[in-house]
């Protein structure tokens, strides 16, 4: 690839061009320390996949109890129609909660699926 950032390099870039493997190759091959760096580099990404994902995991949990215990003392008797209202605005919290958190969650996420695609694929399998 040339030394430019364009949309025009960007749109040439394939992973599986043999010149664009020489990174997965080179840290298998060479005892240059790249190697090390790199999977101390992923560790960290998956860390923070995980914790984004148990976060996502513990709002989800959240939601889901307060909608049970709504719904449950909404419909145990008559008269409980504004618990169902406060139940929508809780679960409009939740749910722009979750937006933001999926956002984080999606930028490591996809910054961890990156390095698998493009740089452990190509290490393990240079060929």
């Amino acid at each position: 690839m040339s030394g430019g950032n364009s949309e025009h390099d960007l749109d040439e870039f394939d992973p599986e061009a043999p010149e664009e493997r020489e990174i997965g190759r080179e840290t298998v091959d060479q005892s240059t320390g790249l190697g090390s760096v790199v999977a101390h580099f992923y560790r960290g990404e998956m860390s923070r996949v995980t914790t984004w994902r148990g976060r996502l995991d513990t709002t989800i949990n959240w939601a889901v109890t307060i909608v049970s215990a709504i719904l449950i003392y909404a419909f145990s008797s008559q008269g409980n129609d504004i618990v169902l209202l406060a139940g929508i605005v809780i679960i409009t919290m939740f749910l722009g909660i979750e937006t933001r958190r999926y956002q984080g969650y999606d930028v490591f996420r996809a910054r961890a699926r990156m390095l698998q695609e493009n740089l452990w694929a190509n290490a393990l399998d240079p060929f």
